[in-house]
């Protein structure tokens, strides 16, 4: 018994030591929890267990660990959370923290007060208990009082303080100092009248920075705006390729409509037309502090975009390219078979009209019944049948051609490149730089292209103590061929061959034909 006992203790330390000894270097930013849980398997060999009504597998977190120990890379996954996770027998198993928690653990009150750094009271922190649902905040002295058990950890956060993390032990009063998180505090955001520190901002302005935005592979700034401000809604009616946005702020004011006064650099410009590599900072005036500095021009809001800047040192040069491809959310599923598109296309011509549409005859319908389930052409039964009618001859056809695949492409290819050039010294520095950007569009047969160009300098001269001179140019030029806009095509292309009877054939023998 006694050697039975030994076994397991050393078995156990065994296991433990293992899985204390795994290491795990991860580097992700923004990512799904799917692909960290994916990324831990692949350094580890150990396989993740879990429920996918209990893990949020679409959840995005931030990881930076180089050969750190299995435990901590999991402790920060499931940071603020309702997740715990045991690692047993080669595998991790992530499981509610409250649906597992352990019957034998008591709960007790715990007290305490939060204070700042020079000891005054900080009223209605909160304090919650990590992983829990359990929470309450402190009165006005800064004091608090929960429940909870030795083993749980209390989280202590406030607007404008580093959040604590505290393990409560056997602790049963538990006082905690934060510190004013400064950096937080000391960005500067531009409003209408200059800048301010975020700690003395009182208005309704949102902002995003160039790193917010630096890894979105779009075209215009519109795009890599969409989705990182509240209350700021972009929407495109077109798919063309190159298509500005259209920008509302907190809903439509008027029923006339009305879009926000966009600034570049100070000056008004279209949002549309600058290079999102260029992108220092957005910033967005929502309220009526922004009528008070631009007047019946602000009512529907104001947009500040500030570009990147000139800046002293050695020359630097950066260059950036990204290609991509996308495709349409939604397609028509168009019918593919010649017989059945003319037997329903008559139908209701013949109820309305009293005549068909396609005006063919019992043996053209015949034909084109014998071809109801050929997917390719076969040679024996052609589907463009030449036939001669009152001594001339005439194309009759008996296809089944899909004429949206005919017509479009599947995916729609992008590419981008970018290169910006700065530096200089204390009292000359200069900033220069360009985009080239392409995509190709929809359209498989002469296909629609969108070409841009973009070009920013930034000059800075202090020639004189009493005398500084700058210069911020920008250039934009764009070019979109349209088949029908270009060549003499037909600018009802689209129109007419996307709703073609599936029976006729896109080109006829001779070459000829609708496309």
């Amino acid at each position: 018994m006694k050697l039975t006992f030994l076994f397991l203790v050393i078995s156990l330390l065994s296991f433990t030591a293992t899985a204390s000894a795994q290491r795990v270097s991860i580097t992700l930013e923004n990512a799904k929890v799917e692909k960290v849980l994916a990324a831990i398997t692949d350094q580890t060999g150990f396989n993740v267990a879990y429920s996918k009504q209990v893990v949020d597998v679409d959840r995005r977190v931030s990881l930076n660990f180089t050969n750190a120990e299995l435990t901590q890379v999991l402790d920060k996954l499931t940071e603020g959370t309702l997740l715990g996770y045991e690692v047993n027998g080669g595998k991790i198993y992530l499981f509610n923290r409250i649906e597992n928690k352990p019957i034998n653990q008591q709960s007790k009150k715990i007290t305490g007060q939060v204070t700042d750094q020079n000891g005054e009271p900080i009223i209605g922190a909160n304090v919650i208990v990590k992983g829990s649902t359990t929470g309450t905040i402190t009165d006005l002295d800064g004091n608090y009082s929960i429940e909870a058990s030795s083993s749980d950890i209390l989280l202590i956060s406030y607007i404008g303080y580093n959040t604590k993390e505290i393990a409560v032990k056997n602790q049963s009063t538990v006082d905690i100092k934060l510190v004013e998180d400064t950096q937080n505090l000391d960005e500067v955001v531009v409003v209408g009248y200059g800048v301010q520190k975020k700690v003395n901002l009182t208005g309704a302005v949102a902002q995003v920075t160039a790193k917010e935005l630096e890894n979105r592979p779009v075209s215009n700034a519109t795009q890599i705006l969409q989705g990182t401000m509240p209350n700021v809604n972009i929407t495109f009616s077109t798919g063309e390729p190159g298509a500005g946005g259209s920008i509302n702020v907190r809903g439509q004011a008027s029923i006339n409509g009305g879009e926000p006064l966009v600034l570049i650099d100070g000056v008004p410009g279209d949002i549309n037309r600058v290079n999102p590599k260029d992108i220092e900072s957005v910033s967005v005036l929502k309220d009526a502090a922004a009528s008070a500095v631009y007047g019946a021009r602000g009512a529907f809001g104001v947009i500040l975009v500030t570009t990147k800047s000139a800046k002293a040192g050695k020359m630097s040069v950066s260059y950036g390219t990204f290609f991509a491809t996308s495709k349409p959310t939604v397609r028509t599923d168009f019918m593919t078979s010649g017989y059945e598109a003319v037997s329903l296309l008559d139908e209701a011509f013949r109820r309305a009209t009293g005549n068909t549409y396609t005006r063919y005859t019992d043996e053209d319908m015949a034909e084109l019944e014998a071809r109801r389930y050929d997917k390719t052409e076969d040679p024996s039964r052609p589907w463009t049948v030449v036939k001669n009618v009152n001594g001339k001859d005439i194309y009759n056809y008996y296809g089944n051609y899909d004429w949206w695949n005919t017509v479009f492409n599947s995916h729609q290819p992008s590419q981008s490149h970018s290169i910006n050039l700065s530096g200089g010294t204390e009292k000359i520095n200069f900033l220069l730089s360009g985009n080239f950007y392409t995509k190709d569009g929809i359209m498989k047969i002469n296909t629609d292209k969108f070409t841009s160009y973009n070009f920013r300098s930034k000059i800075n001269a202090q020639l004189f103590p009493f005398l500084k001179v700058t210069n911020n140019t920008s250039y934009y030029d764009k070019n979109y061929t349209y088949y029908g806009r270009e060549g003499g095509g037909n600018p009802n292309f689209v129109y007419v061959t996307v709703h073609a009877l599936p029976c006729y054939a896109p080109v006829n023998p001779d070459g000829y034909g609708y496309l």
